[in-house]
């Protein structure tokens, strides 16, 4: 009976070695993977940004064109009202 016993301690022994190295072995791997996630993190939101940088350029861009395009319909419209208003006060008339 002692020989079972110390079999089975031996194979309990082999066992739990087993499961610490597969342990260790998995908290290496997943120690690589949160590594290359966090390098792919930075990367991905190195491009964003860029991107938003230029995005934000764009937009200022269009902003000054739509600034410009507003003033110049506003004084496309302005300009003939005041000329009717005027015209039907008799401002052309003697």
């Amino acid at each position: 009976m002692d020989w079972f016993n110390s079999v089975d301690a031996t194979y309990q022994a082999q066992v739990r070695e087993i499961n610490e190295s597969n342990r260790a072995w998995m908290d290496a791997r997943f120690a690589a993977f949160d590594a290359r996630m966090d390098a792919f993190e930075a990367k991905i939101e190195a491009k964003l940004e860029t991107g938003l940088s230029g995005f934000r350029t764009e937009m200022s861009r269009f902003r000054s064109e739509m600034i410009f395009w507003m003033f110049g319909f506003w004084t496309a419209t302005v300009l003939p009202l005041a000329a009717l208003v005027l015209a039907l006060n008799g401002a052309f008339t003697r």
